[in-house]
This record gives C-alpha cells, structure tokens and sequence, in this order.
C-alpha cells in the first residue's frame, strides 16, 4: 500500500512539474513578443489581455518603431525643432477643418463682404500666433524686421514655407508708391477643395490667408491693411486663378521707413 502511495505521489508531482514548464514557456513566449494563436492586431483584444500587450511588444520591436515615452518625457511644442514639423499635419484633415470653419461663419453672416472679414478676423489671429511660434523656434536669434522689404521678405519665404510648404509665388510694389505691394499666390491651398455655393457666388476663401498676412505685420509693428482680390486670368491658354494680397501700409510706418533710410 505505502509503495501504490509513493507512486501516485510521484505521478502528481511529475504532472504538476509538467504544468508549471509549460505555463512558464509561455510566459517567456509572451516576453519575446510571440502571439498565441488566433490573437493578432486586429482580434479585437482588449487592452489588459496578454495577446494586446504582446502585440504591442511585437510593434515596439519592429523597425524604425519609437520607443513609447516615459512619464514625464513627452516634449511640449515649443521644445520640439521647428524643422520637424513639416509634413505632420494632413492636408485632408486641415483642408476639411477649414471646411468646417467656413460653414460655421457662412450660417451667422448675411453676405459675401462678412463672410470674408469674419474669415479674415480668423486668419489675423493665426497670423499674429504665427509669428510669435516661428521667432521662438527658430534655431538662431532672428534679426528684428524693422524694413519694410525685409519683413514683406520674411513673410513670402520663411512664414510662408511654414504655413503653406512654400514660398508665395511673388512680392511686387504697386508702382512708385512706398506704401503699397501686393503678393501674388496661384490657387490658394484654402480654395483646393472649398465648392462655394451659388448664393455666395463671388466668395473668396482666402481671405483667410489674407487675415494671416494682417495678422504677421500688424504683430511685427508694420500696421497696414489687407484686402484680398482675385485675378481671373483662365482666359488664357495655360494660365489659373490668381489671388492678390494688396497691402497698404500706415502713414506712421512710411514715415519710419524714409527716417531709417537716412
């Protein structure tokens, strides 16, 4: 009898070690990253079961992967290199929020004249916002713009490429006059995908962007006005839409610029 006993004993720890080795194999599969079977990406795991976090533990491994940040680690905007952020914003979801914008200032105006300065009054703020996040993020100290080409200069490149990926297409002066210039942009990024309807025929939306280029110069000290225009030129062969910034600086700002020319 104590001999049968001895042998069932042996038996149930044999199976007991038996269980453990294999319940600590797959412990160690799940470290490696290893799935179990019929658990993937897209079984619907929930987020505490094993077969999320080694899925998880699969993607962290994979190439090129970044490592998820610790608490504490996450950079605010204003630590992150400006030249990064190109790219990281998509133009469908940018164009589709504008979208949104416009639809939400179309239904409290009455006209095409307040729809644009409603869009405009938008575009001056991000303008003035801009400005401020482009001098802070630049690598080196920015020179104060206190010219008036130098500032219009900076606007069509350095703002420009930040907001829209590239330069304006080009900066004139409006004859000999010292006060006026206008930029010129061939179809406007704001106007890529807007249908306006046939009520609101005469609708411009880009006099969102004119706003910005308000915004940019008012916030660098040049107090000015912008009005937006556009120039049909579709009856040529080849050519497009062209939409004209017109600028037209204060007297004050005149004034500074012929003492600082001496």
């Amino acid at each position: 009898m104590a001999r049968r006993e001895t042998g069932r004993l042996s038996w149930v720890a044999k199976k007991q070690a038996s269980g453990a080795h294999k319940r600590s194999q797959s412990v160690r599969g799940m470290e490696a990253g290893a799935l179990p079977a019929g658990v993937g990406a897209g079984s619907g795991a929930p987020a505490g079961s094993a077969g999320y976090g080694a899925a998880m533990a699969v993607a962290a491994a994979a190439p090129g992967a970044q490592a998820s940040p610790t608490p504490g680690s996450t950079l605010n905007i204003l630590d992150q290199p400006l030249a990064r952020q190109r790219g990281e914003v998509s133009l469908s979801a940018y164009l589709l929020l504008f979208c949104e914008l416009v639809a939400y200032s179309r239904n409290r105006v009455s006209s095409v004249v307040a729809l644009e300065a409603r869009l405009a009054a938008v575009g001056y703020r991000v303008g003035e916002r801009a400005l401020e996040y482009v001098c802070a993020k630049s690598g080196k100290p920015l020179p104060r713009e206190t010219r008036i080409l130098g500032i219009l200069n900076f606007v069509v490149t350095n703002l420009w490429r930040f907001l829209f990926g590239k330069n304006a297409d080009s900066l004139k002066k409006v004859g000999n006059s010292d006060a006026e210039f206008y930029i010129e942009e061939v179809e406007p990024l704001v106007n890529t995908f807007v249908s306006v309807p046939k009520d609101f025929g005469a609708l411009n939306c880009a006099a969102f962007q004119g706003g910005i280029v308000h915004g940019i110069l008012s916030a660098a000290g040049f107090e000015c006005e912008v009005t937006t225009y556009v120039r049909d030129d579709s009856s040529k062969p080849g050519s497009a839409e062209v939409t004209m910034y017109y600028i037209k600086f204060s007297n004050e700002v005149i004034q500074r610029e012929r003492r600082l020319a001496g």
